[in-house]
């Protein structure tokens, strides 16, 4: 069978990095054909963890957290980046203890999130951690502004249609994955 060419992958010629730092920006050249193009990518280096949570009286263990490129507070799920030689169950369990103050002892995977594929090549291993308990303090680091929230199943709902809430991709994903899993969705 012939493939059609809008099937074909474009060819990466050549990758020149435009800035290097916590996150790298490189501009790729790719070509198909005749055609010719520059790509930005956002390179994030290292893969993240996250953990979706639920208390053992049943209430969603969540962040609020100030993210400086929104200006705004954003409601997520506990997580971030796996450290090197870690593995990403460890960094999910360390990262909600430090962001949230709590601990879980199942850590089940979810699924691998893509956030923004279209700039960026970051995936993010999420986790589903039940019966979480409240632990210790709170370990931010100096640049993070978080909050850990808790918020029943209709509480959770009602914020995600406030039109001034902001919810990001991450928590609406995880929140999708585990409605097709208990079969609410069809």
């Amino acid at each position: 069978m012939k493939k059609n060419s809008k099937d074909a992958i474009p060819a990466t010629t050549a990758k020149t990095y435009v800035h290097k730092g916590f996150f790298d920006v490189r501009i790729d050249t790719v070509e198909q054909g005749d055609l010719s193009a520059n790509y930005t990518v956002l390179c994030t280096k290292a893969r993240a963890a996250a953990v979706l949570g639920k208390t053992c009286s049943g209430d969603y263990l969540l962040i609020k957290e100030y993210r400086y490129p929104s200006g705004r507070w954003v409601y997520s799920l506990p997580g971030g980046r796996i450290d090197k030689g870690e593995s990403s169950k460890n960094a999910a369990q360390r990262e909600l203890l430090e962001e949230t103050g709590y601990q879980a002892n199942t850590f089940t995977p979810l699924f691998v999130h893509l956030p923004m594929p279209s700039v960026a090549d970051q995936e993010i291993d999420v986790f589903y951690a039940k019966d979480c308990s409240l632990s210790g303090e709170t370990a931010l680091d100096p640049w993070e502004k978080i909050e850990p929230i808790l918020l029943d199943e209709t509480s959770l709902l009602s914020l995600m249609k406030k039109e001034s809430s902001a919810v990001d991709s991450l928590l609406s994903a995880s929140l999708f994955y585990l409605l097709l899993s208990k079969g609410l969705l069809k």
